[in-house]
């Protein structure tokens, strides 16, 4: 009796590898796509800080969807939170340096484990956008992108300079004495130089430094 050898060979889908174009997101748009046999990424790890937990936030296992989006000073919110997900999503954001500025797992407010995260994009930057699950998790997602103005505070209005109040003139006061005997009175002006006036008055009035003086004599 002849022995039969019985060979078996599993088939297992191909990977994909992560697209060297990524899809440009825009303000408002909404993605749905599919991270299903895509290959994983090799950026770095993330810290999650918006699901309320933290920790490090790296890629999984079940592939990666990648895209950019170019800063233009908004606050921008991407969210997997939305009725198309079908997995435990995860993102994370990089700058042009590959340096991870925001990442989320698990999105407060969120159902069955999707992602929400939003950071300040900076006007300019060429920003990367992973997409993938939780370990192996993989499968369809609906991706949303918003948009919002960064308001800007305005600068306080100075305070307009306390005008100082105006120095009150002194009044010229006129002092009245009595002429010595019967001298007669002549005007001075401000130069010292008698002029040939002459008053016959009883009383002497004199003024200020630099106005004519009226003196005895």
């Amino acid at each position: 009796m002849r022995n039969l050898l019985f060979f078996f060979f599993i088939h297992q889908p191909t990977r994909q590898p992560v697209s060297n174009t990524p899809s440009l997101l825009t303000c408002g748009s909404t993605v749905v796509d599919d991270t299903t046999n895509l290959q994983s990424d090799a950026l770095p790890n993330c810290q999650d800080v918006q699901d309320g937990v933290g920790g490090s936030l790296g890629g999984g296992f079940g592939g990666t969807r990648m895209y950019t989006f170019r800063g233009n000073g908004d606050r921008i919110t991407l969210s997997t939170c939305n009725p198309r997900t079908a997995f435990d999503t995860k993102i994370r954001i990089y700058d042009d340096s590959e340096t991870c500025i925001a990442g989320n797992d698990d999105g407060i407010g969120c159902t069955g484990f999707r992602s929400r995260v939003n950071f300040v994009a900076e006007e300019g930057v060429e920003y990367q956008v992973a997409l993938d699950g939780y370990r192996s998790a993989s499968g369809a997602f609906e991706l949303s992108i918003d948009c919002e103005a960064v308001s800007t505070p305005n600068p306080p209005t100075p305070n307009p300079p306390t005008p100082n109040p105006p120095t009150p003139s002194t009044p010229t006061t006129f002092v009245s004495v009595p002429c010595p005997g019967n001298f007669d009175c002549y005007q001075n002006n401000d130069f010292g130089n008698q002029d040939n006036s002459r008053y016959n008055i009883d009383m002497c009035k004199s003024v200020n430094m630099c106005a004519i003086m009226i003196e005895c004599k």
